[in-house]
Formats: structure tokens, sequence, C-alpha cells
């Protein structure tokens, strides 16, 4: 029921995942499932050295499937990631990655009309297992996608909040990390 969708956590039929080791992005990998597999020591869950970011693509009148300026995004995330001492990850590799992972969810983007969208929420967590702050070795990211109305509506999903010390010693202004959006 497209025209009544809300704004809430709706799964898709796949997500892709790359991995950053030894100075390196991967060419990443496609998943048709959700599930995880972290340390109970990930960085992550400890210190908060995650980023995320959120865009949205559209049916449009034409019957397009468009994406809002993928690439702002991508450099939003890049900018969150140097602040939370970790990798960048290339520009066009996000906007590479955004357009595949909505091409390979298509059937989940609402119709033109409908005021949905499919949401995509690319992911940067650090992986490695420590005790003590430090960057993490290993990076993942993940480009998955949730179909919903469009957040303007003022509807917000909930997203489980994180607050390390590297994230309240460095501040947190003009980024977005699992400590949430700060202005």
């Amino acid at each position: 029921d497209w025209k009544n969708l809300g704004f809430s956590y709706m799964p898709v039929k796949s997500n892709l995942r790359f991995r950053y080791h030894d100075g390196n992005w991967d060419d990443g990998e496609l998943f048709h499932h959700e599930r995880l597999e972290l340390s109970i020591a990930a960085n992550c869950l400890h210190y908060g050295q995650a980023a995320f970011e959120g865009l949205k693509a559209f049916c449009c009148k034409d019957g397009a499937i468009r994406i809002f300026r993928p690439d702002e995004n991508g450099m939003r995330l890049n900018r969150t990631a140097q602040h939370l001492l970790m990798p960048e990850f290339p520009v066009d590799k996000f906007v590479n990655a955004v357009a595949r992972v909505v091409s390979e969810n298509r059937e989940y983007v609402p119709p033109y009309g409908t005021g949905g969208a499919l949401y995509i929420r690319p992911l940067l967590i650090g992986t490695t297992p420590q005790i003590g702050i430090a960057a993490s070795l290993v990076i993942c990211g993940f480009v998955g996608a949730a179909t919903g109305a469009v957040i303007a509506y003022g509807r917000m999903p909930p997203f489980i909040v994180t607050f390390g010390t590297l994230a309240i010693v460095r501040g947190l202004a003009l980024t977005i990390t699992s400590g949430g959006p700060v202005n």
C-alpha cells in the first residue's frame, strides 16, 4: 500500500557491503540478508566510531528514478570520516554504490505521486575489536535501503545512540555520527 507507508524500517532485497583493510577499500559485495556479525569489542560499539548518511531515490513523472545529490552526501560522509579518524570512502565509489543499491532494489521505489521514496542509508563503522581510544584498523561500509514516506513529513526513524569519549573530545559540529546529527 504505497499511500500509507509511514517512515519505518522495511527490509528490501539487498544491501552492498565494503571492507577497508590494509589501506584499501574492496569492490564491495552484495548481500541478500540484513544481519551483521561484530565483535563485542568493536570500536563502533564502544567509542562511537560510526557515521551515516541518508539519501532518497524518487520515481519521477517520466518514470525515471532519480537520487538527490549523492555526490554531496559522499563528501559529507568523508568530512565525518575525517573527524572520526576513519578512512575516506571515494566519492565516485559512493555514488556508484548508491546507484547499484537503488538498481538492485528498484521494485521498492514507490511510484510517482505517492509521496514516498526509497531511503538509502550508507554507514561506515569501525569494526576493530579493541578496548582503548584509537582509530579502528578495519572499517566496514554498508549501503542499505528501506522504503518509506519522505522524512520531510516529520517522522524520523529510530536509531541506537552510542556516544564515546572520542566524539566528546573532538566535538561533532557539522557531522552526522552514531551520536546523532549536530549543527
